[in-house]
């Protein structure tokens, strides 16, 4: 609780501050656009690079690659829960789309490294982002794929920043490649504008959008609660029947709590699609897990 609550509120500041300078109107729509593309192809894929080199202490591959694996797995995993559950429950467009993206995509850099920063230290943000491998992989193919419906994806496209460094900090790591100083410098710098960047435009796009909107829809609520709630359960149950280092079990018990990824609103404003959904999306999200992850922590670990 003493170290869930603290970075949800630091959160929360910063969409505030997003707020009201989309209230004043300091920042309108189009400009939050130019943000948003900043955040997905410049600041966010910079904070994967720079997450190789900010290990803080010395881990063995063994770890490294049980991440990797594991982190595959659980994204495997999702994925086919996602699917599964929406075959079963109907649900129309746009509401559908963002749900599953809300399934499978949680907020695993901007709320999981400061947590695992706050609840491990430093050398678990390193093995916390390897885990996370996977999120980048299917963001940048199947949650793009998901917002162009209709759009014919290629190869091409599929090739965005965010899986460029996503695989180029996996050949980095274990082809044990230095790089200078100054580059990694540059690159977490880049990184650490992730965080307070995402939720100002997250807090200029609610800025957009009637706030009664976010509590008056009783089913996205009951989505967000199921996926909060019930996900996780569903995680420990198999985690408890899988042979593993007792790090990476909770690692991946905890990524099962994490609230709804801004980079769902993010990409969802850069590409005008359901902008104002996601939004709500992820902040109904972000407010309820502020009770619902510690209670399912305190349960499940």
């Amino acid at each position: 609780m003493g170290s869930v609550i603290p970075v949800m509120l630091e959160l929360f500041a910063l969409i505030l501050i997003g707020y009201y300078l989309g209230y004043k109107k300091v920042l309108d729509a189009n400009k939050n656009s130019g943000l948003s593309y900043l955040v997905s192809n410049i600041f966010c894929p910079a904070q994967v690079i720079a997450a190789v080199y900010a290990k803080g202490e010395m881990t063995s591959d063994g770890i490294v690659l049980q991440a990797l694996y594991y982190g595959i797995g659980f994204y495997i995993v999702i994925l086919l829960i996602t699917i599964l559950f929406f075959s079963i429950y109907r649900c129309e467009e746009p509401d559908k789309t963002i749900y599953k993206m809300m399934f499978i995509f949680a907020n695993t850099g901007f709320l999981g490294y400061p947590l695992m920063r706050a609840l491990y230290g430093e050398y678990a943000v390193f093995i916390f982002s390897i885990m996370h491998m996977g999120y980048n992989l299917l963001m940048y193919t199947y949650g793009i794929y998901l917002l162009q419906k209709g759009v014919k994806l290629n190869i091409k496209s599929m090739l965005t920043p965010g899986l460029i460094c996503s695989i180029a900090s996996l050949i980095l790591y274990f082809g044990k490649i230095p790089l200078p100083a100054n580059v990694i410098d540059v690159f977490s710098l880049l990184g650490n504008a992730t965080t307070p960047v995402s939720m100002i435009v997250i807090g200029v796009s609610l800025s957009l959008i009637p706030l009664k909107m976010l509590f008056e829809n009783k089913k996205m609520i009951g989505m967000v609660l199921f996926r909060l709630t019930i996900i996780p359960v569903v995680f420990k149950v198999i985690m408890d029947f899988i042979p593993c280092d007792l790090f990476i079990r909770e690692l991946i018990v905890i990524s099962s709590v994490l609230p709804a990824g801004s980079l769902i609103a993010i990409y969802a404003n850069q590409y005008k699609r359901h902008s104002e959904f996601a939004s709500a999306i992820v902040i109904v999200s972000t407010v309820l897990s502020i009770i619902t992850m510690p209670v399912m922590l305190g349960i499940l670990l």
